[in-house]
This record gives structure tokens, sequence and C-alpha cells, in this order.
């Protein structure tokens, strides 16, 4: 167990792109603790090995298991990333289908389609106006940040839409009932 420790640590620094120096540095001990802890000549000191493991965010399977353990271990993250690929693939082969036989006047309409769309869904900027209109500089808040309005979606009045739903179904009911011979 502890003989894999060297030769796991050099593997999580090489998997981070960093040298022995820079490890060394990042958790604050000398060069020579990582050379001889990656060459099995010398083992750390509980307080380092706590260093490397957080630096790293290792499990103990990660810095003491075999190169079979650790596979095992790694096997659920691996799992979630072939179903996030899985589902990325899944999405590109959906446009691909969709996008068949498509002329780009075709894409150029679903891309203004969307634009529009999300326009009506998102906060829009509030720009300065001059004396000719409207400018392409942004009102700023007292806090410093681009004042924005609220997204047209917002501004719809659902209770509203739904008293006259209400008064709809009423005067259907009504319409129902006085239309039915006694």
């Amino acid at each position: 167990m502890i003989e894999n420790l060297g030769p796991n640590v050099a593997r999580l620094r090489k998997n981070a792109n960093l040298t022995q120096e820079q490890l060394a540095q990042a958790i604050d001990v000398k060069k020579q603790t990582i050379s001889k802890l990656e060459r099995g000549a010398g083992y750390p000191r509980m307080e380092t090995l706590e260093l490397i493991a957080e630096y790293f965010h290792a499990t103990p399977t990660q810095l003491f298991g075999t190169a079979q353990e650790i596979a095992i271990s790694d096997t659920p993250a691996i799992m979630a990333q072939i179903d996030k690929y899985d589902n990325a693939v899944q999405r590109l082969l959906a446009v691909r289908n969709f996008m068949s036989g498509k002329t780009i006047a075709d894409i150029d309409r679903t891309v203004e389609s969307i634009e529009t769309i999300k326009t009506f869904f998102q906060p829009q900027t509030v720009y300065i106006e001059d004396e000719h209109g409207i400018t392409d500089e942004p009102e700023i808040d007292e806090n410093g940040k681009i004042r924005k309005n609220v997204s047209a979606f917002d501004q719809i009045p659902f209770d509203k839409l739904r008293e006259v739903e209400q008064l709809v179904n009423l005067a259907k009911d009504y319409a129902d009932k006085v239309s039915k011979p006694l």
C-alpha cells in the first residue's frame, strides 16, 4: 500500500501538469521532499501527506491504491463523464438531423427567432438616450452596475389573464345553460 504512494503522487502531479518544484512550492515543502517521495526513497510526514491529498483533492485510494483499485474507484466519475458526453453527442445529432436539408437562409431565420425568444425572457439593458435617440452606452446605476429592465415575460399580467379566463369560462357556462332546451 505505502509502496504505491510515490508513483501515485507522481501521476497526480503529472496529470496536473506540475513540476516537482511547483508542487513543492504549492504545499510549502522542499523539492527534495517530493523527489524522495516519488522515488520511494522517503515517506512524508502526516502533515505533508494531508497537504498533498488536499491539494489534489485526492482520495486515499488515489494516493495508496494500485492501478486497478484506482480504476475501479474512478468508475463512477468515468461513467458520469460518459453520460455527459453521450448527452452532448445526442444533442449534436439532433441538431444535425434538424439542420439536414436546411439552407443558409433557413438557419439565419432560426437564429433570428432564437434571439427574439431570448430577448423576451431576458432582462434588457437600458441605454442612455441623447437628442438623436438611443446610443450604444448603457445606463449605470448607483452601484456601478449596468441598469436592466425586467424582461417582457416578467411584464405579462398573469393575474389579469387568469381573471379574464375565469370570466370567459363563466360566459361559456352561462351560454351552455341558456342554449339547452328545457
